[in-house]
């Protein structure tokens, strides 16, 4: 049985199960048969990094969003006579509430407030998010939906993860958080947006404002990489990289971990980036608290796999969406800056939903 046949079965028993597809990779892999633990996110000990598993972690760490480890689970093969099992008892429950909708003009009006605060100087940078809600039949073939985003998104690191009885987490991300194998890290600055829409990548000018919002985003990945004091920490040139409908700038970094750090205390360190927060980070994130009117919960929180040997590939969650029996709630957001409109940033994060609401079967 492949992937995709697999999930439809889990799915139908209400199996909890994750599927993800690394950027590049032709096949998805699938961990089942295994169980939810929270997370110790003070321990970033040795140990904890050589041990086997799928790391769910929110936006801000609580009890209602704890930072989740998959465990104890097994991988789907060619070799395996795969079944559906009972489904294992997880230690917690996850509060299962749907996330509030924003209207048009509540969201503009949100964003002028905040603009306004950046123009006073209180802060450089904020990501200001919404959701967007569809409705969905409880009978839809997501094991067909999932594999539509996987050939949509090649370049993606597309993933789908089955948290409990109609309550699960999809997303096609393009945002390395740490990737270390074979003793190399790497991550990356990803901000900035425009369309690409009816463009080439010779067609692209950057204004300042997104050169900016990168710069900020940048110079916080390479503080955190020197407080670490990696070795060999190596800045590639700024680049274009696209992402279904739209484009970001982006530097990339290469670096040796220094004894006694790990690849998840790292991510816990850059977590959450000025991309998917703002600058300062303290003073956005209680900013974004205070005027959000949902819960991120595991949107732009991380997301990724260690295993046996260290080797470890986390993503930020982006591009993502919620679904709860049958509502989607598909997470957006965009980064403001004092010279931000408010009009373009709804238009924005608009463009942004087309990444998930593009895959929809008609």
């Amino acid at each position: 049985m492949n992937v995709f046949g697999a999930i439809q079965t889990l799915l139908k028993h209400q199996n909890s199960f994750i599927a993800f597809r690394l950027p590049g990779q032709i096949d998805p892999e699938l961990f089942y048969d295994g169980v939810f633990v929270k997370k110790k996110i003070h321990d970033n000990s040795l140990k904890e990094s050589l041990e086997e598993s799928f790391i769910l972690a929110p936006f801000i760490d609580s009890d209602s969003f704890p930072e989740l480890a998959y465990v104890n689970y097994k991988t789907l093969d060619s070799s395996d006579n795969f079944k559906a099992s009972d489904t294992k008892t997880s230690n917690f429950q996850l509060k299962l509430t749907s996330p509030e909708i924003i209207e048009k003009e509540a969201y503009l009006k949100k964003t002028e407030q905040l603009i306004a605060r950046m123009k006073q100087a209180e802060l450089d940078k904020i990501v200001f998010s919404r959701v967007i809600n569809k409705d969905v039949s409880l009978s839809y073939d997501w094991s067909a939906h999932y594999a539509r985003m996987c050939e949509k998104y090649p370049d993606a690191f597309v993933y789908f993860i089955a948290l409990g009885k109609h309550h699960f987490w999809m997303g096609a991300t393009p945002e390395i958080l740490v990737s270390y194998t074979n003793d190399v890290g790497e991550t990356m600055a990803l901000a900035g947006t425009q369309s690409i829409q009816n463009k080439g990548d010779e067609a692209l000018i950057w204004n300042q404002k997104e050169l900016d919002e990168q710069a900020y985003v940048r110079r916080n990945v390479l503080k955190t990489l020197q407080d670490f004091q990696v070795k060999w920490l190596h800045q590639g040139e700024l680049k274009t990289k696209t992402a279904g409908q739209v484009a970001h700038l982006l530097n990339h970094f290469r670096f040796v971990m220094s004894y006694p750090n790990t690849p998840l205390s790292l991510a816990r360190a850059l977590h959450p980036t000025p991309a998917v927060c703002g600058q300062p980070k303290h003073t956005a994130k209680k900013l974004i608290i205070e005027s959000e009117t949902h819960q991120r919960s595991y949107y732009t929180g991380f997301l990724g796999t260690i295993d046996s040997a260290g080797n470890t590939r986390f993503f930020v969650n982006l591009r993502c969406m919620q679904v709860i029996r049958d509502q989607a709630y598909i997470y957006v957001g965009g980064g403001l800056t004092a010279d931000s409109n408010p009009e373009k940033e709804w238009e924005e994060t608009e463009l942004k939903a087309q990444t998930m609401l593009a895959v929809f079967s008609k």
